[in-house]
């Protein structure tokens, strides 16, 4: 009898990105989910309403940015840069209802390979990517518990741009449930952005109690040190480092973590992760 087992696919191994490494990434499902809510009652609910439309935002997620093909739109707020794009299936199927066309008529006015790109679908979508980034940048100020306002600041519009080679991508899918039309969609926000979105996101790290319980204990276990850990030190050829492109990936390994105070090396420590933060651990007086 021929043997059938087969070796088990092994997918490929995720890059993690060192600069945010302990951040509350586990956290960003909320932001989407809070984000979804957001969208729902301040655009997709009242464009229903007002064209009797069927439009559903789903599916929206973060992720590292992946190659898209499509019209992205570059936008500017505050020190940040954001982009945005969505299919034009879906864009032609917002110029549809708009335009008063049936659930009927909208399959074929919504096909891309039968429809010319206009001046006005670009519009739309720039004007869609300006309201819908500032819902998502007002919850980006505001925190989870803060409530996004009516009429937030939109970013100022850049105009056409590539597709993202860096930053973290939103995804999402517009779909009308009458007419069937779907399409999908993304934001992507830099490193200010993100830098932001991380900070509100982080847990408080001391509560008030406490702190008043910290009061009544000895002086030694009051005085604060700032503990610094040297993740890694790579060495490497002067040529190989200007040989550096923009995403190629050094491989590395960590091994036992420098603990120091100031520039005193006092203990070598392990890294582990513990509830998507990382921590040290195994500490060992340095020799």
């Amino acid at each position: 009898m021929a043997n059938t087992s087969s070796t088990p696919r092994v997918g490929a191994p995720q890059v993690v990105d060192p600069r945010y490494l302990g951040r509350p990434v586990h956290r960003l499902a909320e932001v989407a989910q809070r984000l979804h809510d957001d969208l729902e009652r301040s655009w997709v609910q009242p464009f229903n309403r007002h064209h009797r439309a069927a439009l559903s935002l789903d599916g929206l997620r973060f992720g590292a940015v992946q190659p898209r093909p499509g019209r992205w739109t570059a936008y500017a707020a505050e020190d940040g840069r954001l982009q945005f794009m969505l299919d034009r299936s879906a864009a032609l199927c917002v110029l549809g209802y708009r335009y008063g066309l049936s659930r009927e008529q909208l399959p074929p006015a919504c096909d891309p390979t039968q429809v010319g790109e206009t001046s006005t679908e670009e519009r739309l979508v720039r004007q869609l990517g300006r309201q819908w980034l500032a819902v998502l940048l007002a919850r980006c100020r505001d925190g989870l518990e803060g409530a996004v306002p009516a009429s937030a600041a939109q970013p100022e519009g850049l105009g056409g741009c590539p597709a993202p080679a860096q930053g973290w991508q939103l995804d999402f899918e517009l779909q009308d449930a009458d007419s069937g039309v779907r399409g999908r969609g993304a934001f992507v926000l830099d490193a200010f952005w993100m830098e932001r979105l991380f900070k509100w996101l982080e847990p408080m790290r001391r509560s008030r109690g406490r702190e008043q319980r910290d009061a009544a204990r000895p002086f030694p276990h009051r005085l604060g040190l700032t503990l610094t850990a040297r993740l890694l030190q790579q060495d490497m050829p002067l040529g190989r480092l200007l040989d550096l492109r923009p995403g190629e990936v050094l491989p590395v390994r960590l091994g036992a973590t420098d603990v120091l105070i100031d520039d005193a090396r006092l203990f070598t420590a392990t890294v582990a992760e513990r509830q998507g933060k990382l921590c040290l651990t195994s500490f060992q007086d340095a020799e």
